[in-house]
């Protein structure tokens, strides 16, 4: 069986063709180079996939099933026909003021019902910041859906999503499974706009004739919603319970099951797996490799060239820290105020002390929201940018955990071809779907580990101390 997963991420769109084995036959990719980091008009997203899966196509031939993650979220309103109303505002979008919630609800209230603090990053707070300051695109909704979703509907013509997109909304009891009819109606937001959950396994439809003649796909190939990347990326890197996860894509992230999600409420951000009993603890840097992207940008150079230069800077960057919340803190702070800092460069700092104090001050940040939950893995699953050098040997330094890479940097997409071959029925379950669909190797950091990385430490910890305080006031 050969499945064919689409992730509609915040600076790319991806497609993989894997087989019901987990072993990759096709991949590709465009990326979006652009300024505008918090919207994007999801049509792109569309277009993108429409180009992507025929050119898949053209070089794998026919295939059997799609599956579908995507950035998690959004504010992305669509009228009756499917049109998007505006662009979509993203996750690392700040401009929503939570005191348009406090309004009719006190936080201690909403952390009850939704196991995660009030931050602008929530869809709930970003529609009632729609229905208050643009009215008319609020009335003219018919469904509010996230990017994957979008797809899906392009894809099959239906208005769904899945329990984890759902769960992210903070509009969605995580206890009854239904979107939450007593906040919404606190808000004045209609029941009625909100699309049918569905379990990330389950099949939304076939292919429509008029997607089967835009991307070639055969009409009435079954279409598996599945996830949110962030759930779509734990499933994909073959992590167990216990384990965590460090992912640096656009964001950082680290990502754990857990069954007690009250352990972590107010530390972490708590959402939906498919695994029924069993939550997501997540703990984020919204500017995890996105530092990169904008520190080159800032020097005028290829994020490859800084890279390059940072590998040449020793580990503990030569005394330079970096505070990377040029999009806000996230956890454990659960803060979002943009306020990035360095601190210590010398007029012997280089290009490389900079590149290199980026990828350590990410890692400080992820490091520091796993000690705040206080977990003690012994094993740490690396992805995506977290493999590199420079993010690995701080990793290492830092703890005393095993180091693994899964078989497949994009464990998002991995995620998505697990839950669509689960959902076909190719595994009895989902646990025997992600060990026989992921493989691990060890990971060898040989970095020597200086006390200048610890004294770093503690100076970014003070420094976030700092920034907190601030931001108080």
């Amino acid at each position: 069986m050969r499945l064919l997963c689409v992730d509609a991420g915040t600076t790319r769109t991806k497609v993989g063709i894997y087989t019901s084995g987990g072993k990759v036959v096709y991949k590709t990719y465009r990326s979006r180079t652009t300024s505008e980091v918090s919207v994007r008009d999801p049509n792109e997203w569309w277009n993108e996939t429409v180009e992507l899966i025929k050119e898949a196509m053209s070089v794998v031939g026919d295939i059997d099933a799609v599956g579908l993650t995507g950035n998690m979220h959004a504010l992305l309103p669509v009228d009756k026909n499917g049109v998007p109303l505006m662009k979509a505002v993203l996750w690392n979008d700040t401009r929503a003021d939570p005191k348009l919630i406090f309004k009719a609800m006190r936080e201690g209230e909403l952390l009850e019902k939704f196991m995660n603090p009030l931050v602008p990053a929530f869809p709930l707070l970003k529609i009632v910041w729609l229905k208050e300051f643009i009215p008319s695109v609020f009335e003219d909704t018919y469904k509010f859906i996230q990017p994957k979703d979008f797809l899906a509907l392009k894809l099959t013509g239906k208005f769904v999503t899945d329990r984890s997109d759902a769960s992210g909304t903070m509009a969605f009891n995580m206890k009854s499974l239904e979107w939450d009819a007593d906040v919404l109606r606190r808000f004045g937001i209609p029941l009625d706009k909100f699309p049918t959950v569905l379990k990330s396994f389950e099949i939304v439809g076939g292919v429509s004739r008029e997607a089967s003649r835009l991307t070639g796909l055969k009409f009435g190939t079954p279409v598996v919603i599945g996830a949110g990347d962030l759930i779509t990326s734990l499933l994909g890197s073959g992590a167990e319970f216990g384990d965590i996860v460090i992912n640096i894509g656009t964001a950082g992230q680290i990502l754990m099951y857990s069954s007690n999600p009250s352990n972590f409420i107010g530390k972490l951000f708590v959402f939906l797996t498919p695994f029924e009993g069993h939550f997501l603890a997540l703990g984020t840097v919204p500017s995890g490799g996105y530092s990169l992207e904008w520190l080159s940008r800032v020097l005028e150079c290829s994020v490859e060239e800084l890279l390059e230069a940072s590998e040449s800077s020793p580990v503990g960057s030569n005394g330079v820290v970096f505070l990377p919340f040029i999009l806000g803190a996230g956890t454990p702070a659960m803060k979002y105020e943009k306020c990035g800092v360095f601190w210590g460069m010398k007029d012997s700092t280089g290009r490389g002390d900079l590149g290199r104090a980026v990828a350590e001050g990410v890692v400080f940040s992820l490091i520091s929201s796993i000690e705040r939950a206080k977990a003690r893995p012994t094993r740490m699953v690396l992805q995506s940018r977290a493999v590199l050098r420079v993010f690995s040997e701080a990793i290492g330094c830092l703890s005393n955990a095993s180091l693994l890479t899964s078989d497949d940097p994009d464990s998002s997409l991995k995620g998505a071809a697990i839950l669509a071959a689960y959902g076909l029925g190719e595994y009895p379950s989902l646990e025997e779907a992600i060990t026989s669909m992921v493989k691990h190797e060890r990971l060898k950091v040989e970095a020597e580990c200086p006390e200048i990385l610890e004294r770093n430490f503690d100076i970014f910890r003070k420094l976030a101390k700092i920034y907190e305080e601030v931001e108080r006031s």
